[in-house]
């Protein structure tokens, strides 16, 4: 019988932040309790910790970084409800595929370009992020399973207008690409009816 050895995570007193790659490809990591006073978790801290399923955070954390929890396959569910987060950081909890439900408090301020990306089980999350211009530039690009929720009116409907504007975008170019096709199949056509009747001249 195989026996899958866990790891356990031991975190020392007095400290405020978990360092860069800290539990990076800790495979065997189940379970991780970070204390309170932990105020920030570095860059790729927890990537690729492929058993990781459950992770509480403490009431003090404030920002999670680059990379934090990527391709923590294994993770179902984040609760940051209860804590200070005021950023989330580029990818930080992208690729992970069986996240299915976050929530996330008022505090946020900063949410980091393709955090979700790869979360395609994702439930909406209601996020207030009061840092981006009301005109919806900087609102990051999300997995289309996510829908971000904004408190201010003006925010969701530049939102709406900027993915309207995405799908749009993508409409125009699959119709580029299929009259490009068409003119290529038309050409194609038309060169093969050439190379016949230059054919047929050759023969007379």
């Amino acid at each position: 019988m195989e026996i899958k050895l866990t790891m356990r995570v031991i975190f020392l007193l007095n400290i405020t932040k978990v360092g860069e790659n800290a539990c990076a490809f800790a495979e065997n990591l189940v379970v991780v309790d970070i204390p309170e006073g932990i105020q920030s978790i570095g860059w790729c801290a927890f990537h690729y910790c492929i058993s990781l399923t459950t992770v509480s955070f403490p009431t003090t954390l404030v920002a999670t970084e680059y990379l934090a929890f990527n391709y923590c396959k294994s993770l179902d569910s984040v609760d940051l409800l209860h804590t200070n987060l005021q950023k989330l950081g580029q990818g930080a909890f992208s690729g992970c595929s069986e996240l299915k439900s976050m929530t996330i408090p008022d505090s946020l301020q900063t949410l980091g370009e393709n955090v979700f990306w790869g979360c395609d089980k994702l439930v909406p999350s209601s996020i207030d992020l009061r840092e981006y211009d009301d005109d919806g530039e900087n609102v990051p690009d999300a997995t289309p399973a996510v829908i971000v929720h904004l408190r201010s009116q003006r925010r969701i409907v530049a939102l709406e207008k900027m993915l309207a504007e995405r799908d749009a975008t993508i409409v125009e170019q699959a119709a580029e690409n299929e009259a490009l096709t068409t003119e290529n199949s038309a050409l194609t056509t038309e060169n093969a009816a050439q190379a016949t009747e230059i054919a047929v001249l050759k023969e007379r």
